[in-house]
């Protein structure tokens, strides 16, 4: 099965079309796992899917995040994957 999905990115070169504070990673891992989470809640590719997250592509940073997803019985399994490399680290002192 297969479905032709559409993500609208809120950033613009615009002025005033889109979010101008917002940061945007190429690649979030952290909100692909709630976003599988969605699609088997809501059965956008099936109760047992798998898919490959492309990000980054507009910023010359392209990223794929490869998104397993199961429901059964009402129980959710996620699994998340993919390929990184260490860019910094920082200390936040309160």
């Amino acid at each position: 099965m297969m479905k032709k999905c559409v993500f609208v990115d809120v950033f613009t070169d615009q002025p005033y079309a889109g979010n101008q504070l917002a940061v945007f990673p190429e690649a979030t891992g952290s909100a692909a796992g709630p976003l599988t989470g969605y699609l088997l809640k809501h059965d956008i590719f099936g109760r047992s899917f798998e898919i490959v997250n492309e990000q980054g592509l507009e910023m010359g940073r392209p990223s794929q995040i490869h998104m397993r997803g199961m429901l059964n019985n009402g129980s959710y399994a996620v699994d998340i994957g993919g390929q990184c490399a260490h860019v910094g680290q920082g200390e936040l002192v309160i």
